[in-house]
């Protein structure tokens, strides 16, 4: 989530800008894209409800497309790693469920931009991580009323209130055993109103009409039953049915485009580690411009059709920030990339992996930092996951130094002056980057405090091995969550250094801090 212009201009307060693959789903009939196809601290749980419902009998589910696998392999994720299990994520209380382990969204939805209401069918492959059987589990899942709970072809009896969607299945869920649980939905999303942010969070209406989904930190619940925590990362295929003539958007790779009739349903699949809040989903009037990368990456943008040339040519320059980046941290860890503009005046930018979303009033001709900070969560933040959000810094501050360091690569002018210019200075705040306080959590020292310390941290080892620390840090986490002590037992690794006091500062002292050297 990219914050630098509000920040400029002093709007700190209401800002709104932020391995284990289950299986390989490949498209189908051909690629659906053309060149350019034009169709159109402690935060406790929002006071919000969620239907209440009881069991009922269900059709059978359909079998999916490839069987999903028995038992879970190496943990991918905090939530399948027994050492966090009982940690309470003491930021947003009450989210996911660490009893069980999602692997695997299939979600389908139905959404008109003329419609308030939607329908879904998701099926979700999960497993319980507890050493005895589980016989009930919870999902997340905001306002929206549910019809059917399946586990494993067995109807299961179920409770929603609260937003908390408590599934009891007929057998207690035997341990490391994926099963697949098919949840039938229908009704009005409703947002969440996240204070910290001063902003509606969820499923919400664009200016042309439409539909698009705004998820950082807790908002896919508002569309889907998920369990909706960063520590719980998981593979996914979107599927949305809409109306001729109007375009579905989501993550990853659009594999099918399926002709119905009136509707078409536009599906596209994920197959990278992914959080909830980083999942994409609009619908409206897009033109999906394709074209490919140096290094193969397959990139799609979605225009709303009315964007102007000038905006649209904000792009131009995502290759080579993509280059560089790759030069500097790593390989790109997906196989597609690009970006989504949202016919909206919120000045938005959005970390949404693959495909991160802006909103039309944040594009500027010739600007790229917004651009380069979100394609530069694509390894800090959506590869490499914060555990708890807590440890957001290591999103924010990463990608807030990577911006800076593309600026001073690009126009050729010295990076710590960049940081420590009068104006970047705005970007801090007397708060530590790293705060359990859930109102600071997406504070200003998040972002530029955050960055600050990364290049002192580059000042106090030298160039070289800062590098070398990034570089590691990104290829042993990448499809993984961490800590930030994760982060200080690699640098200190790698440097060969007690960095012990230098963090303690940097990391944990709020207050402006005069660069090494």
């Amino acid at each position: 989530m990219n914050r630098s212009r509000w920040l400029i201009v002093g709007v700190v307060a209401a800002l709104l800008g932020a391995l284990f693959v289950v299986s390989t789903l490949t498209a189908r009939g051909g690629d659906p894209l053309t060149e350019t196809t034009a169709t159109s601290s402690t935060i406790g749980r929002p006071d919000v409800e969620g239907g209440e419902s009881t069991s009922t009998t269900s059709p059978e589910p359909e079998a999916p497309d490839e069987e999903p696998p028995t038992t879970v392999p190496v943990p991918d994720d905090g939530f399948a790693d027994p050492s966090v299990d009982d940690v309470p994520d003491e930021t947003f209380s009450g989210l996911g469920d660490p009893r069980v382990d999602v692997v695997h969204y299939d979600l389908q939805v139905a959404a008109d931009p003329g419609v308030d209401t939607i329908t879904g069918a998701a099926t979700i492959s999960l497993a319980s991580v507890t050493e005895v059987p589980l016989a009930e589990f919870t999902l997340d899942l905001v306002a929206l009323d549910v019809a059917t709970v399946v586990v494993d072809d067995e109807e299961a009896t179920f409770d929603h209130t609260d937003g908390e969607l408590t599934i009891r299945p007929a057998e207690p869920l035997p341990s490391l055993e994926v099963v697949e649980v098919v949840v039938e939905y229908a009704g009005t999303p409703r947002p969440r109103y996240f204070e910290a942010l001063a902003s509606e969070i969820g499923w919400q209406r664009d200016d042309d009409g439409g539909w698009f989904t705004l998820s950082e930190p807790h908002g896919t619940s508002t569309w889907a039953p998920v369990s909706d925590h960063p520590a719980d990362k998981a593979t996914w295929r979107i599927s949305l049915s809409t109306p001729a003539g109007t375009t579905g958007v989501a993550n990853g790779r659009l594999v099918e485009q399926i002709e119905d009739g009136d509707r078409t349903s536009w599906v596209w699949e994920q197959d990278r580690p992914m959080a909830t809040y980083l999942a994409l989903v609009a619908v409206g009037h897009y033109d999906l411009v394709r074209r490919t990368a140096a290094d193969g990456t397959e990139l799609v943008f979605a225009f709303p059709t009315s964007l102007s040339g000038d905006l649209r040519a904000g792009f131009d320059e995502f290759e080579q920030i993509l280059a560089f980046f790759t030069s500097e941290f790593g390989p790109y860890p997906d196989d597609d990339a690009g970006a989504i503009v949202i016919p909206t005046n919120l000045a938005l930018a959005l970390e949404t992996q693959t495909r991160p979303t802006f909103s039309r009033d944040w594009l500027r001709p010739g600007e790229v930092t917004a651009l380069a900070h979100e394609i530069a969560h694509e390894w800090f933040g959506n590869a490499v996951t914060p555990e708890e959000w807590t440890d957001l810094w290591l999103n924010e501050g990463f990608a807030t130094y990577a911006d800076l360091m593309w600026i001073a690569h690009s126009t050729g002018t010295d990076l710590t002056r960049l940081v420590d210019d009068d104006e970047n200075r705005m970007f801090g705040s007397d708060l530590a980057p790293y705060s359990a306080s859930a109102a600071s959590q997406f504070d200003a020292a998040v972002y530029g405090n955050g960055a600050r310390a990364l290049h002192a941290l580059r000042l106090e080892v030298g160039d070289d091995t800062f590098r070398s620390i990034v570089r590691r840090w990104f290829a042993e986490r990448s499809g993984q969550v961490v800590t930030t002590a994760d982060f200080v037992e690699l640098a200190e690794a790698e440097s060969g250094r007690d960095l012990e006091a230098f963090f303690q500062q940097w990391l944990e002292a709020g207050g402006y801090h005069e660069l090494p050297g």
